[in-house]
């Protein structure tokens, strides 16, 4: 059972016409002390190391709801069975900062009482959606958007690995849910648990298209765990059994803030 938060609040956003700002800070994608990459599709965004995960508005029988915590980053993926309208029906205090990836808003600006200040764009076919009082802060993340660092057709540099993970959205398309590089041990640990693991049978209505999908890119190999068909392929043509032991080598926190598979049942 999901839960809606639909009282009234005392915050009361505005919404002024959008205005074209110069963004500031480092140049996109440079390695900053204190920044970590956060990615949703096609997007890659900059953000405080130091925040955690959230989760962003996300479509659910018919409203427009956050299941999950508000402040940090959020991607549109209900993480918990209570969820709270969007925009802000209920008494909720919105004053900690947010990242919100791939929210289905339209490209604009919210002002709430207290300060804080949420801004909407569209960027690489998604949206991104910065919410701070603090507009230098704003500025910086919002002038971070670039195309998906990792996890696109090209293959990873030598001696890197790619950690992608895919999930469906409602309409059915299958969109890159986060990404990250992982230290080489990953994907030797991941392959190690897969071939302890019994041999299963290719299912014809299961495949690396179907449900969440997990990759582990090398230059020269691809490990493919398909979380809806409980099955590994390491690669080399023959499918294992997707054990526990297979997934907690990749399973970061930024994994499990995206994939329904780690977050488990709610309710």
């Amino acid at each position: 059972m999901v839960s809606l938060a639909t009282t009234s609040s005392c915050s009361s956003p505005t919404r002024p016409p959008p205005a074209e700002q110069p963004r500031t800070g480092p140049a996109p994608g440079a390695e900053q002390p204190g920044w970590r990459t956060e990615t949703w599709a096609g997007l890659s965004v900059d953000v405080p190391v130091t925040w955690e995960y959230g989760a962003a508005p996300a479509r659910l029988g018919g409203s427009l709801a956050v299941c999950g915590p508000v402040a940090g980053v959020g991607r549109p993926v209900p993480r918990s069975d209570v969820c709270a309208v969007y925009p802000w029906l209920a008494g909720l205090p919105i004053t900690q900062p947010y990242v919100w990836l791939g929210a289905d808003l339209e490209p604009g600006v919210v002002r709430y009482e207290g300060g804080l200040v949420q801004e909407t764009v569209a960027a690489q076919g998604t949206t991104l959606t910065v919410a701070s009082p603090d507009a230098a802060l704003r500025s910086r993340i919002l002038g971070s958007a670039r195309p998906a660092r990792w996890c696109g057709d090209a293959p990873p540099a030598a001696g890197e690995v790619e950690l992608c993970g895919y999930r469906r959205t409602a309409s059915g398309e299958r969109v890159l849910g986060f990404a990250e590089r992982v230290a080489t041990g990953v994907a030797e640990a991941v392959l190690a648990a897969a071939r302890r693991a019994p041999r299963t049978a290719a299912d014809p209505g299961c495949g690396p298209l179907a449900g969440e999908v997990v990759e582990l890119r090398e230059p020269d190999r691809r490990i493919v765990l398909d979380l809806g068909c409980g099955t590994v392929d390491p690669g080399d043509g023959e499918r294992r059994r997707l054990t526990d032991e297979a997934v907690e080598p990749w399973a970061s926190p930024m994994a499990r803030a995206s994939l329904t598979y780690l977050i488990g049942p709610q309710g």
